[in-house]
């Protein structure tokens, strides 16, 4: 990982690390918020699944998985996840964009979707 400068600019890697996190045949893996201490998570996707790695601190930025859980409405291969804030209520809702069909499951308040 490469931290940009105050001019906005890439100089030298900031941060490595040797895991086995999200390397497994089929997965993604994406950075986002997913629990809104305004740090990027690391949010591994396969189909029917996901993985999160909550950021900490720089020095300790992802120790290993916090969580994760089944997720049959994004489960067809091919199929894309992402999350975001889609009805303007500040939490990460999980978005799956299938071949034929959008699907979105919002964020609740206890924090299930």
């Amino acid at each position: 990982m490469d931290y940009a400068n105050t001019l906005g600019r890439f100089a030298t890697t900031d941060w490595t690390s040797s895991t086995s996190f999200c390397t497994h045949s089929d997965a993604t893996t994406r950075f986002t918020d997913a629990n809104g201490d305004g740090r990027a998570d690391w949010i591994c996707h396969d189909p029917g699944r996901i993985w999160v790695d909550y950021a900490g601190p720089v020095s300790q930025l992802f120790q290993g998985l916090n969580w994760h859980r089944d997720i049959p409405f994004c489960a067809a291969p091919g199929d894309q996840l992402e999350l975001m804030d889609m009805n303007g209520d500040s939490r990460q809702d999980f978005v799956c964009k299938g071949r034929s069909a959008l699907n979105v499951r919002y964020s609740l308040l206890d924090g299930t979707y």
